[in-house]
């Protein structure tokens, strides 16, 4: 093929975060689409050199007919839907093509001589590397094969099964011919009764401003489903037509970080009333039901704030004046006057609609107290823009009383909490904490700030048995500040270790051990298990816990020697203080068969879970069992199976739970080790 000049005029953006994942597992994904009277199939990977192997090797895809008039099928029939391998279509069928930019793109991606990508504020476009280029490669085809089916297709990704009949339901299943066992094969189940709804998208939002409009929706949500979208715009919120000629894409960040939500600004050419909806594209090329629709005009922004210039006493009265870009006024609705008591606190409205042309009003009152106020801009576009607040307050140069009823508790970390009753003062600023470690010494201020809660907190070292020494004052919002109180004393407690712990049970099976204990009520860092062989005088540290509660247990392997192992525990608190030693057990190891290795593969569209495992090195196994569980609840037996079956569909699944999954094999009438588990 000739050399092909890329130069997109699209928003290419998340085909690329496929180069920027650091991948750890090469998978298969395959997707299905039910229409009426056929069922579309699209399928991806997600490593450049498996996407690389596939154009020469090629895919399988076979659907097996499970259930046909209601009944399973105890012998499923297998039909090879492409007669053989899925691949890209050969070089000279694409030369009639490209005039269609995804054809272009897909054919530059497969077969194009070089790789340069014009993007521009694209962060890879300098990428040049083979490596890199084959990710690029990758991404530009797959991206293409979302926006248009038919490339899918063309490039061996996609596939219409039209031979199918609604009184059956299949597996369809994609292989990659000598791959690699973790990326060979993907399964998805159709039923063609039920036809694929559309993502409902319900949550455009639009904001119009002077001759602009910016819609908003979340794409993080949609994600799944739609790779680009259609913006539609109407003049009589009845015939719509698309406002660009290529769907749309988000762009991602510099970083390559997609955002949550997606952000589209339109030009309104005049004062016209615009409905706007949007569709999304998914990766069958197909376009959803419109969007929910926002409907408004342009209006001239409102882009500046009001200033107080002065506050003044008027005799009984209170002036209050203020600055505003005569520019501005035509965007200004009017403007009202706030007052608050404290800067953040809650605001009261003092006086409502004043003109848009004034710029000052008289209050009635002059506060007792401080206040703050504010001079709020309402503009026609529906925004608002406040002044900062600009606080006025009577001359005063009485303190507040001195703060009183204070007590300080000390507890066993070392915290202490200094507690006092409220003073009564309208223009009271807060308090301040003074402390020292003798009534004789200095006290030291250790606030920063002003207290506005008549509590505080303090940490102190507890490696000393002395008292701490605390002192306030309070201050109001002239500065005013009250004598400093009486002193109180805080008294650090009297430490103890933790109680000894007791095992309760433990149980001991092939190479490992279960341990179970119970401790008292002492809030605790951790345990500590300890150990010690048969004819050894010696106690060693098996394993510590940290962070655990008053009740815990413990699985822990042994070596395979059948040796005599003694074990005990040691709680420790959350001041380094250790218990006395827990009673001990004595455990014999055995020699342990090894669990099988458990994989899943997770059916998010048919709401199934499907388990495979497999065995080495093992004696003759009599059957599988098979445990689930919630996350954090103990496992149970799900199913036992023959030891001749490798694979399990659990079906009984809600989706708003997470599962864990385990197995063991029995060989020979033992118990192998129990499996690790997957989610």
């Amino acid at each position: 093929m000739k050399k092909l000049s890329l130069i997109i005029a699209l928003v290419i953006v998340g085909i690329f975060e496929l180069q920027a994942q650091d991948t750890v597992i090469p998978s298969l994904y395959l997707k299905a689409k039910v229409k009426e009277n056929k069922v579309l199939l699209r399928w991806a990977v997600d490593d450049p050199t498996i996407w690389k192997l596939a154009q020469t090797t090629g895919f399988t895809l076979t659907r097996r007919t499970i259930i046909a008039d209601g009944a399973i099928l105890q012998n499923p029939i297998d039909i090879n839907l492409a007669k053989g391998l899925i691949k890209p279509q050969p070089v000279e069928q694409w030369e009639n093509r490209l005039d269609n930019d995804y054809f272009a793109i897909a054919g530059q991606s497969l077969y194009g001589e070089n790789f340069d990508v014009l993007a521009f504020g694209n962060p890879l476009q300098s990428a040049a590397k083979k490596e890199e280029q084959t990710a690029q490669r990758m991404g530009f085809m797959l991206f293409a094969c979302d926006m248009a089916f038919e490339v899918a297709i063309f490039c061996g990704y996609g596939f219409v099964d039209t031979d199918i009949k609604l009184n059956e339901k299949y597996a369809y299943f994609l292989e990659l011919k000598d791959g690699v066992d973790y990326a060979k094969r993907a399964t998805v189940f159709v039923d063609p009764q039920e036809v694929t709804p559309d993502a409902i998208i319900d949550d455009l939002t639009a904001k119009y401003e002077e001759q602009q409009v910016i819609l908003t929706w979340n794409i993080e949500l949609l994600k799944n489903y739609y790779t680009a979208y259609i913006i539609e715009r109407s003049a009589d919120e009845k015939k719509f037509t698309a406002v660009t000629d290529k769907p749309f894409v988000q762009m991602s960040d510099v970083n390559l970080k997609v955002m949550d939500n997606a952000v589209f600004i339109d030009s309104l050419p005049d004062n016209k009333s615009y409905s706007y909806r949007i569709r999304g594209i998914d990766i069958f090329g197909e376009p959803s039901s419109p969007s929910n629709v926002v409907v408004g005009k342009s209006q001239k922004t409102l882009t500046e704030a009001p200033n107080i210039t002065t506050i003044s006493e008027q005799k009984t009265n209170l002036k209050i004046s203020w600055d505003f870009n005569v520019a501005e006024n035509e965007a200004v609705e009017y403007f009202q006057v706030y007052g608050k008591e404290q800067m953040y606190g809650n605001a009261l409205l003092l006086k409502d609609k004043i003109p848009a042309l004034q710029r000052e009003v008289i209050l009635a009152d002059i506060p007792e107290t401080a206040m703050y106020y504010v001079v709020a801009a309402y503009g026609k576009d529906g925004s608002t823009h406040n002044s900062f607040p600009y606080m006025f307050q009577k001359i005063d140069s009485i303190p507040p009383q001195t703060p009183v009823k204070i007590s300080a508790v000390i507890d066993s970390l070392g915290i202490v909490t200094l507690q006092w009753n409220a003073n009564t003062e309208k223009d009271l600023a807060g308090y301040r904490v003074f402390r020292a470690n003798r009534t004789s010494s200095d006290f030291i201020q250790v606030t920063r700030t002003h207290i506005t809660d008549t509590f505080w907190h303090d940490t102190v070292p507890m490696n000393t048995a002395s008292s701490v020494f605390y002192k306030l004052v309070a201050t109001d919002l002239r500065g005013n500040t009250s004598k400093l109180s009486d002193a109180i004393e805080g008294i650090r407690p009297v430490r103890f270790p933790p109680t000894m712990p007791v095992i309760m049970d433990y149980r001991a099976k092939g190479g490992s051990v279960f341990l179970k204990w119970v401790v008292g009520s002492d809030a605790l860092n951790g345990y500590t298990l300890i150990m010690t062989k048969e004819n050894e005088d010696v106690w060693t540290i098996a394993q510590k816990i940290k962070n655990r509660s008053t009740k815990d247990s413990l699985d822990i392997a042994l070596q395979k020697d059948q040796t005599r192992y003694t074990f005990a525990v040691v709680s420790e608190s959350l001041e380094g203080l250790q218990s006395k030693m827990s009673n001990t057990i004595s455990i014999v190891s055995d020699i342990t068969i090894k669990a099988p290795d458990l994989f899943i593969q997770r059916d998010e569209e048919n709401k199934q879970v499907l388990l495979r495992w497999n065995v080495k090195n093992a004696p003759a196994i009599d059957c599988f069992i098979l445990y689930r569980n919630e996350v954090g609840q103990q496992h149970r037996t799900l199913e036992t199976l023959s030891g001749t079956e490798f694979q399990y569909i659990d079906k009984l699944i809600q989706q708003d739970k997470i599962y864990e999954y385990r197995i063991r094999m029995v060989c020979n009438g033992k118990d192998s080790q129990l499996s690790r588990s997957v989610q």
